[in-house]
């Protein structure tokens, strides 16, 4: 999807001065199509009382989990069992390769059907998302192709207007619908405690990169 835009914001005092505008802004734009490289996992963990953050991590990392970074998020009854005795849940995160998502969820699975004390209840999630790397690589690509359909684009505008278009004055950007849970109507698939989600959440990974170029005009 491509969108241009003319903006002149102060072209009516210009023409009530007599003068001519100095600059042209020009926006143009292209959706990315990206691979989901990224499993994200979310973990929530159910410990006795005396459970600690660290001994969570432990266990996670125990069963091939790397690096998950673990916060206590509340405190609930058990109802699994009769005493309904009360524990703290953690939220554990942990990022691995998509490639490597099957494997983790099979460790995860292990882990939730043999829990080691002081654990007492595990469920865990994973949705695929494109990584930070496959982001850089894909706007590195196409920003030179931006700025050339901006260039085209100033010129066509320029002569249209009966001006001389100049040097580039100044470039911004900006990404619409970047991975960060935002949905865009795209079904993603995700893992739900080792099972592939039937009704998987809604995520774009096909964000929208957008250019603005102001040039500078003469007469």
């Amino acid at each position: 999807m491509k969108h241009l835009f003319l903006i002149w914001i102060p072209v009516l005092s210009w023409v009530a001065m007599g003068q001519t505008p100095a600059s042209l802004s020009v926006q143009v734009s292209r959706t990315l199509t990206l691979t989901l490289d990224e499993a994200a996992f979310t973990i929530t963990a159910g410990t006795s009382l005396e459970g600690t953050a660290q001994q969570v991590k432990q266990a996670l990392e125990d069963n091939g989990i790397p690096n998950p970074t673990v916060t206590a998020i509340g405190l609930r009854q058990d109802t699994s069992v009769l005493s309904g005795a009360a524990q703290i849940l953690y939220q554990a995160t942990a990022t691995v390769a998509a490639g490597s998502a099957k494997d983790a969820s099979r460790n995860l699975e292990n882990l939730r059907t043999h829990l080691p004390a002081p654990l007492t209840s595990l469920t865990y999630s994973a949705v695929f998302n494109p990584g930070q790397a496959a982001m850089d690589s894909a706007r590195q690509a196409i920003l030179p192709k931006l700025l050339a359909e901006a260039q085209t684009k100033a010129q066509s505008l320029a002569a249209a207007s009966g001006l001389k278009l100049g040097s580039i004055r100044s470039v911004t950007d900006s990404a619409l619908g970047t991975p960060a849970g935002v949905g865009a109507g795209f079904a993603v698939p995700v893992l739900i405690n080792g099972v592939l989600s039937a009704n998987p959440v809604s995520f774009s990974p096909t964000p929208v990169l957008s250019l603005n170029v102001i040039f500078g005009t003469a007469p």
